[in-house]
C-alpha cells in the first residue's frame, strides 16, 4: 500500500500519468478490500494512520527542501516550483492528498487531536507543493464529505467546520499559485482567454487530457459492451484523430501517434473503452465491495477516543 502509490485516493481523482494495465486492476482488486479487512480495531488503525502519515510529512518536508534550492529533485535544482519530492509528482500528491484527507476526516470526527494537526500541515503543504490540479479535486471531494458525515453525526461545530474548509482552501491557493501557467493555457483551450504562439507549440496537460478522454469516450461509444481489451485504447485513436484535431486544436505532439502513444489517461474512460460497460461494472464493484466492509468495520468506532 505504501510504495504502489495509486491508491483510491488518486483513482477516485482519475489522475492517471500513465495507462492503467491489468496487472493494475488486479492489485486494487486485491488492495481495496484488504486494508478494511486487516484494519479492524483502534490501535491497529491508529498505528497504520501515523505511519503513513509520519511517511508523508517526510515527503512534503523533502519537497520543502526542493522548493528551497537546498537538494536537488530528479532533473537538479529547480527552486520555486512545483515539487515531486521523493515519490514524483503525482504519487506524491496522492500521498500528501491521503495525508490532509485522514486529517480533515479526524478533525470531522472529533478524534486524534494530534494526528489530525499533523496530517493536515503536513498535507496542506504536500498538496501545495505536489500542485496537481485534478488530485486536488479529491481533496475537495474528501473535504465535502467530511462536512456531510460531521453534520450528519451532529458533530459538526462551526470551528470544526472553519478548520475543514481553511485547510483545503490554503492548499487549493498553493496548487493555484504553482499552476497559474497551466490554468491560464487550459483557459486559453476553453477559448476563455485568447491564444499565443506558444499554446500551439506547447504540450498543455489539461488540454490533452480532455482531448484523449474524447477519444476514449468515442472508442467506446463504438464498442459498448466489452470495449476493444486491455491496454489497447492506447493504439486504437487513428479513426478518431482527425475529429479530435478539429476539436481540440492544440500542439502536435499532444496528439497520440506511433511515437507518442498516450492512451486514454483517465481510469473510469478507459475502462470503458478497454473492456466496455462491463469492465466497468466490475472496477466500480471492486471499490464498492471495498466500501461496504470498511462500513461493517465501523472505522468511526475504531477511531473513537483522543
Amino acid at each position: 500500500f505504501f510504495f504502489k502509490q495509486k491508491t483510491a485516493y488518486e483513482i477516485l481523482t482519475c489522475d492517471w500519468s500513465s495507462d492503467v494495465c491489468s496487472s493494475d486492476l488486479a492489485e486494487y482488486a486485491l488492495l481495496a478490500p484488504a486494508l478494511a479487512l486487516l484494519i479492524r480495531r483502534r490501535t491497529q488503525l491508529v498505528r497504520f494512520l501515523w505511519v503513513f502519515v509520519a511517511w508523508s510529512t517526510v515527503a512534503s518536508g523533502w519537497a520543502v527542501l526542493q522548493f528551497l534550492g537546498a537538494i536537488d529533485e530528479f532533473e537538479g535544482k529547480r527552486p520555486g516550483q512545483l515539487e515531486p519530492s521523493f515519490l514524483g509528482n503525482a504519487d506524491f500528491a496522492a500521498t500528501a492528498g491521503v495525508t490532509l484527507a485522514t486529517g480533515l476526516a479526524c478533525v470531522a470526527l472529533r478524534t486524534q487531536a494530534r494526528l489530525a494537526t499533523v496530517a493536515i500541515v503536513s498535507g496542506v503543504v504536500g498538496v501545495a507543493l505536489a500542485a496537481q490540479i485534478l488530485p486536488y479535486g479529491g481533496v475537495v471531494l474528501a473535504a465535502s464529505a467530511c462536512l456531510v458525515v460531521a453534520r450528519r453525526a451532529d458533530a459538526l461545530s462551526r470551528r470544526r467546520a472553519a478548520v475543514i474548509v481553511t485547510a483545503t482552501v490554503v492548499a487549493g491557493a498553493g496548487v493555484l499559485a504553482l499552476r497559474t501557467y497551466d490554468t491560464a493555457n487550459f483557459l486559453r483551450f476553453l477559448g476563455i482567454r485568447p491564444a499565443t504562439a506558444e499554446t500551439a507549440t506547447a504540450v498543455q496537460t489539461g488540454s490533452q487530457r480532455t482531448m484523449l478522454a474524447y477519444i476514449g469516450i468515442r472508442i467506446w461509444l463504438d464498442h459498448p459492451l466489452l470495449g476493444v481489451g486491455f491496454e489497447r485504447s492506447a493504439n486504437r485513436y487513428q479513426p478518431y484523430l482527425a475529429d479530435a484535431r478539429r476539436w481540440f486544436p492544440q500542439a502536435d505532439d499532444a496528439f497520440p501517434s506511433p511515437r507518442h502513444e498516450w492512451g486514454v489517461q483517465n481510469l473510469w474512460i478507459q475502462l470503458l473503452a478497454d473492456t466496455g460497460i462491463a469492465g466497468l461494472a466490475a472496477g466500480l464493484g471492486t471499490f464498492l465491495a471495498a466500501g461496504a466492509l470498511a462500513l461493517r468495520a465501523r472505522p468511526d468506532a475504531a477511531l473513537a477516543g483522543t
